[in-house]
């Protein structure tokens, strides 16, 4: 039990839980991420009921959803080479065909409107009837004509409405900007897989690659049809394995990993600005950005994207201030997001104790009679007066009247680093954790007795002169 190797001390309820679902989805793989690295991957069930065989880490399933993380990322790259000028940029800016009315206002949608799920656009492509699997022969013209007949459901950049038919008009009709590529798909591969070795992760369904997937049943335990999303694609046509998940989960957490090699796929202050939030949902836990389905979880925000197509579930999770993920694929159809908090609700805690037993001590000067005193600002600021204390081996910077009081973990003699202390309770509280990290800087004399200190990050422009 992938779940119990992951964490011996498991509650029976999550194993009974955990085991339920093989009722609902034969087949089901999983990884674990972390630093990069792919800790524990594993299957459970049969690949399929009528032949059976077993499920691993490279088995291939539908990802439906999962495949709006590859639009995103693409409109990044667009982003970097200067094909698009912004992401606040309105999308007739760069597909003019497109029109669609607009009963709200006068502006139209922008692209970040549109990854986020902030657009107003309709959730269906309006493919021959409105269904999805009626899209086969379907070009970017029919839709944009078919579009000027219909509105806007929302006013945009007001609430989520979950769409696919803005991922689909952004992969099938922003690729038309770069030059060489006549497909969505054909971009993909070669600017995005290929380069993050996904070998496993494509777009077509030949008999090579149905040859390693786990059969995709509907909940009556029928076998569910392979539909072609046809132009809809973009917004869900995909299949990867948890292998592959964890290759994009790693390229992604590794903007959070400042010593990690830069790629050629993003630069990592565009991955991390495509990891923000930017809705808070009502319930203050869950977000949505581009394309995450987020979820505040012990103090951390997990990334989420599902997945839900006929036959098919998907999980693909990270957070990347842990360098932690936790990718899932069912062949069913299963509750991913509760998945999710289970899961995080067992790993967070266990990752982030871990961590703090092996914790080093802030560093300390060997001589800290050297460094307290009373000092005084030279210029006013409101805060000129600081004291520097040393309590229980550790040095504190005071300044009264400020409420704050932070720790310092001494780099060496002339450089220490601030952090706040856990206990800090002031008006400035929220402000507070913008301090941490903060290079404090000493003047020594020539007995090493330090005569002023700066803050240039926290307080800059002043210089604390030792006055005692």
């Amino acid at each position: 039990m992938w779940l119990r190797i992951v964490h011996p001390g498991i509650t029976k309820a999550r194993r009974d839980w955990y085991e339920s679902i093989c009722d609902v989805a034969p087949s089901v793989s999983a990884s674990v991420v972390y630093r990069s690295r792919e800790i524990w991957a594993g299957g459970l069930g049969v690949k399929s009921r009528e032949h059976g065989g077993y499920p691993d880490s490279t088995t291939v399933y539908r990802i439906a959803s999962v495949s709006k993380v590859f639009v995103v990322i693409m409109v990044h790259q667009m982003l970097e080479k200067g094909y698009i000028a912004s992401l606040d940029d309105e999308l007739q800016k760069y597909i003019p065909e497109f029109d669609i009315n607009n009963p709200f206002g006068t502006k139209s949608i922008t692209l970040r409107q549109m990854m986020s799920q902030l657009s107003g656009l309709p959730q269906g492509v309006p493919c021959l009837y409105g269904l999805l699997n009626i899209c086969q022969g379907t070009t970017n013209e029919d839709i944009y004509a078919r579009l000027k007949q219909q509105s806007l459901i929302l006013p945009p950049w007001t609430r989520p409405s979950y769409s696919n038919l803005a991922y689909a008009l952004l992969g099938n009709g922003l690729v038309n900007l770069v030059p060489n590529y006549v497909t969505y798909e054909d971009y993909v591969h070669k600017m995005i897989l290929e380069p993050l070795g996904m070998t496993m992760t494509g777009f077509n369904y030949t008999e090579s690659v149905i040859d390693e997937m786990a059969v995709g049943y509907d909940p009556d335990g029928s076998v569910a049809p392979l539909t072609d999303l046809g132009w809809g694609g973009p917004a869900g046509q995909m299949y990867s394995t948890v292998n592959d998940l964890a290759k994009l989960g790693s390229f992604l957490m590794s903007s959070y990993d400042y010593k990690s090699p830069s790629s050629s796929v993003l630069q990592k202050e565009t991955i991390r600005e495509m990891l923000l939030p930017l809705f808070l949902n009502p319930d203050g836990l869950t977000q949505f950005g581009m394309p995450w389905e987020m979820r505040l979880m012990h103090n951390y925000l997990v990334r989420r994207k599902g997945g839900n197509i006929r036959g098919y579930t998907t999980l693909f999770s990270f957070v990347p201030e842990l360098q932690l993920g936790v990718n899932i694929v069912w062949s069913g159809s299963m509750d991913e997001y509760h998945a999710s908090v289970v899961v995080y609700d067992i790993l967070i805690p266990a990752l982030t104790n871990a961590l703090s037993s092996v914790q080093p001590k802030p560093g300390y000067p060997s001589k800290p009679a050297n460094y307290e005193g009373t000092y005084k600002g030279i210029i006013d600021i409101g805060l000129s007066v600081a004291k520097i204390l040393s309590i229980n081996d550790t040095l504190f910077v005071v300044i009264p009247g400020s409420g704050i009081s932070v720790f310092m973990d001494c780099v060496n003699a002339t450089t220490g680093v601030l952090f706040i202390r856990s206990d800090s309770r002031s008006c400035l509280q929220s402000e507070l954790p913008g301090i941490t990290g903060e290079y404090v800087y000493f003047q020594l004399d020539e007995l090493g007795v330090a005569q002023n200190f700066t803050i240039p990050g926290y307080l800059w422009g002043a210089t604390f002169i030792r006055t005692s």
